[in-house]
């Protein structure tokens, strides 16, 4: 039976082309992502150890700052040039990728120099007045020098992407930065004692990740011939990028805003356990990443060529591998949650009422499948850009009010409520504008996408 079962699922992937890659490349996606996300609870458990959880709220707020502000540094850049990458990687125009690459340096960098500059210079009112807590001035001085590495190294490894090397990318990514960080806290951690530490090997993996992602693009367009600047000008790449960074500034804020109005409202130890705690709920949405690292030029594809019969094919069945393997990865969590935050030390059990909450919310997005991506590669990002704009001054309300009530508890019902909001009004938006069915739950997906196409495209 098991056997029968077993060809059946295996001439049914040999037969779909589209599903074949989206469920290989994902797997190899997410064994990285997977192994970046345990080395990263690495770094977490190791300055948990030396630092507590203060310790933890702190590196991890600093690393959100850093985040944000690069983010508003590459102003969309790091999503649209995979777009570009793939137009220019063909015999017609893969001398322009040359030009693209260096277009997207030279609007991005100067604009990370400032507002680097910016942070610098207004440190110590953020860790005072912002925080409450002057400890914060000193890793926000030293990640305002970072910040043009990290704008750099995130713009390249989207570049190396689009150019399909996905494992080098990925490896980029997650992998690279925590090893050097491991082996930088646990070397210097022998003669410094420091909560600037953490900060500091952390900086200095970046600085490496970004020379390794450099050297590699080198390698493949030094050969590229520049025919002329006016190929492909600066003004229509910011032109596509802009909207994208709002997308990507508010899906960002969405999930970990909280923590600021944590550090506000409670104090930086109870940052350092919802941190954790959001950290371990995030793997659930690793299956969802890795699909959407493969599936986004397929939607785009499919769509733009009109095989709708065939993208409702390929979300189908990419909608019911992720909610499979997600729910799968709740289970464990859930089960295994208390256990984990202990490993952390004692004061981390406090955060096993709101990782259930985050779970719940996570398996929501999980169940929404692909809605998100497929928006954007249907041209229907501006919908979501309005939708997400909606969402955020809703949580930045909820903050205000939950988080001085309930703490970490409160933070986590406002992701909850957010992370199901921006994952249920596109499903119900796609369906409607586009006749596609991204969500999957067993049985009612399946009917609810015969009932709108008319005729039975699941085979």
């Amino acid at each position: 039976m098991i056997i029968r079962q077993f060809n059946t699922y295996k001439n049914k992937l040999n037969n779909n082309l589209h599903l074949k890659e989206i469920l290989l490349g994902s797997a190899n996606t997410l064994v990285l992502k997977v192994s970046g996300m345990i080395l990263g609870l690495g770094v977490a458990f190791i300055i948990s150890k030396q630092y507590g959880a203060e310790g933890i709220g702190l590196y991890y707020l600093s690393i959100r700052t850093l985040t944000i502000l690069g983010l508003l540094s590459m102003v969309g850049i790091n999503t649209s040039i995979l777009r570009y990458v793939g137009e220019f990687n063909n015999k017609e125009n893969i001398h322009k990728l040359k030009l693209l690459f260096k277009n997207s340096i030279q609007i991005t960098l100067p604009i990370s120099i400032l507002i680097g500059l910016l942070l610098f210079i207004t440190s110590d009112f953020i860790a005072n007045n912002l925080f409450n807590n002057i400890k914060y001035k000193n890793p926000l001085r030293l990640l305002s020098l970072l910040l043009p590495f990290w704008t750099i190294l995130d713009i390249s490894i989207q570049f190396i992407r689009g150019l399909k090397y996905i494992r080098i990318s990925e490896s980029l990514r997650s992998i690279t930065q925590p090893i050097i960080n491991i082996v930088l806290i646990i070397v210097l951690g022998i003669f410094i004692q420091s909560y600037l530490l953490p900060i500091f090997t952390f900086s200095f993996a970046v600085i490496i990740s970004t020379v390794i992602s450099i050297y590699f693009i080198y390698k493949k367009i030094k050969h590229l011939q520049i025919r002329s600047d006016l190929d492909f000008k600066k003004n229509e790449l910011l032109k596509t990028s802009m909207p994208m960074m709002v997308i990507a500034l508010v899906i960002f804020l969405q999930s970990n805003i909280s923590l600021f109005f944590l550090e506000v409202y409670t104090s930086t130890d109870q940052v350092g356990i919802f941190s954790i705690s959001l950290k371990l709920a995030t793997l659930i949405g690793l299956v969802l990443i890795a699909v959407n690292t493969i599936s986004a030029p397929k939607f785009s594809e499919l769509y733009w060529s009109n095989q709708h019969e065939e993208l409702q094919k390929v979300i189908f069945h990419s909608s019911k591998l992720i909610f499979v393997f997600s729910l799968m990865l709740a289970v464990i969590l859930v089960s295994l949650s208390e256990s984990i935050l202990q490993v952390f030390g004692n004061d981390f059990s406090q955060g096993k009422i709101a990782i259930y909450i985050l779970i719940f919310g996570y398996v929501i997005g999980s169940i929404s499948g692909s809605v998100g991506l497929l928006l954007n590669m249907t041209g229907h990002q501006i919908f979501l850009r309005n939708i997400l704009l909606i969402i955020l001054p809703l949580n930045i309300l909820l903050n205000i009010v939950l988080v001085p009530l309930y703490g970490i508890n409160g933070a986590a019902i406002v992701n909850m409520v957010s992370i199901s909001l921006a994952n249920i009004i596109p499903v119900i938006y796609s369906i409607k504008k586009l006749n596609l069915v991204t969500f999957y739950i067993p049985y009612i997906s399946k009917n609810i996408i015969e009932h709108y196409s008319n005729q039975n495209i699941i085979r």
